[in-house]
């Protein structure tokens, strides 16, 4: 079970998970090179997936509502666009 939150330390919640035992020994191996405990090293990485999920979907988005503006909204119309570039001289 999870130890008591304090002032110094974040609300955790106990979770289990199952792996791969060679995913393990690697996370494992890992967590020791850099000193760092399991639980420290995998929320480190689910960190820093969540940040990178999160902007690879602003990106998404982003590029979704430039395409719109653009009057691109299939992928034909995003495949014929792009042919007309090839057919550009410049």
């Amino acid at each position: 079970m999870a130890s008591a939150p304090t002032a110094t330390t974040p609300d955790l919640e106990e979770v289990t998970v199952s792996l791969p035992t060679d995913v393990l020994r690697e996370i494992d191996r890992i967590a020791a090179d850099m000193k760092l405990t399991r639980s420290e090293m995998l929320t480190g990485a689910a960190r820093r997936f969540l940040f990178s999920e999160q902007r690879w979907r602003a990106l998404q988005a982003s590029a979704s509502a430039a395409a719109q503006r653009a009057g691109l909204y299939t992928v034909e119309d995003m495949e014929e666009y792009l042919d007309s570039l090839d057919d550009d001289p410049a």
